[in-house]
């Protein structure tokens, strides 16, 4: 026993002691603590107790004191814990779910948690379940048109079937590969978000202007010698690329600003530094840019997959155009290979695709 300690145990106590040992329905702590004061009551030394309970000696002095202090009571409850944080303050919860249903700062498509957290001054997990104690959800987006095309369903079986289920015997290949980053504009106004709703935005667009680099630069004739996307090291090479695509196919520079933020989700001031860089890395075609050159390629587009088909119908090739792709029987691919390259020279004036990366 530690030095200093003396347990009495009144007869009293010993009976409520081991009526706690031999109920087989008390939890096991409260069995464990009465056995380290009937242990000790016996005469038996701290070592002896610590290798009868099993338990180690600060929590073998521990109980005794307690016992000592409160008797058989002190042994069958645990002493009251601080409580945790406090709840975050009714004010704090509204202002975060004031700010994920307002416009985000700046020039950001939408809220973040780690942005809400920082303009409320919580914690990320502390958005996280006011977000989803009011059924918020700022990076949703749910559309709320759908095609009125008649042929909608069969024309989306044909390209996509195309490249899933190919058809027997057949050889796909693309007249030309584009990125898809245009500037965009949708057809009408997204609804806002909602407890319990999404926000809204619809499935289609106003276009801008379709994006083949290639063709647009030879348009104004100029061939490239090295990357277009090299403008400085102070940029990033993917926001480089979008940045120099839409600015063929923006009407005006507003527009291509607003479409770059919105396709790399950057600010509005760094898209502008983007073009000022694009505009001096390139001043020769200085002039092509915001000046809504996309319909024009648009129709060279169609003028390039019409020369195609048109010169394998000239030679008894069957083919079809699907998108970017000719499909044709399979036998006749060195004949489609090489009237694809013929109109290709053909349109791009002999431009080489391997000089722009």
């Amino acid at each position: 026993m530690r030095a200093g300690i003396i347990v009495k145990v009144t007869g009293a106590d010993r009976h409520r002691l081991e009526a706690i040992v031999s109920d087989r329905s008390a939890p096991q702590k409260h069995v464990w603590r009465a056995n380290i004061i009937l242990a000790t009551a016996d005469g038996c030394g701290t070592a002896e107790i610590m290798r009868r309970s099993g338990k180690s000696k600060p929590v073998v002095w521990r109980w005794q004191a307690r016992f000592m202090a409160e008797g058989v009571e002190g042994l069958t409850r645990d002493k009251t814990r601080k409580p945790g944080k406090p709840p975050l303050p009714t004010g704090t919860v509204q202002r975060v779910v004031d700010l994920a249903l307002g416009p985000p700062p700046g020039e950001t498509t939408h809220w973040t948690g780690r942005m809400l957290a920082k303009a409320a001054g919580v914690s990320l997990r502390s958005v996280q379940r006011i977000l989803e104690a009011h059924q918020l959800a700022p990076h949703r987006i749910r559309t709320f048109k759908l095609s009125n095309d008649p042929k909608f369903a069969e024309k989306l079986k044909d390209v996509v079937g195309l490249y899933v289920d190919p058809p027997a015997h057949a050889v796909v290949l693309s007249v030309d590969e584009k990125s898809q980053i245009q500037a965009l504009d949708r057809t009408q106004p997204g609804l806002p978000m909602k407890p319990g709703r999404a926000g809204t935005m619809t499935h289609d667009y106003k276009r801008h202007g379709t994006t083949t680099l290639f063709a647009a630069l030879n348009q104004i004739g100029v061939k490239l010698d090295s990357c277009a996307y090299d403008i400085g090291p102070r940029f990033d090479r993917k926001e480089v690329k979008a940045g120099l695509i839409i600015a063929f196919n923006a009407a005006d520079e507003d527009t291509a600003v607003k479409a770059l933020a919105r396709a790399k989700s950057i600010r509005h001031d760094r898209c502008r530094q983007i073009f000022d860089a694009i505009r001096q890395r390139h001043r020769p075609i200085k002039g092509a840019f915001f000046s809504d050159k996309g319909v024009e390629l648009m129709n060279l587009d169609s003028k390039i997959a019409m020369a195609v088909t048109t010169g394998l119908m000239d030679q008894g090739i069957p083919s079809i155009p699907v998108h970017d792709s000719i499909i044709g029987p399979a036998q006749f691919r060195g004949q489609i290979h090489a009237k694809m390259e013929e109109v290709w020279n053909r349109f791009s004036c002999q431009l080489n695709p391997c000089s722009i990366k």
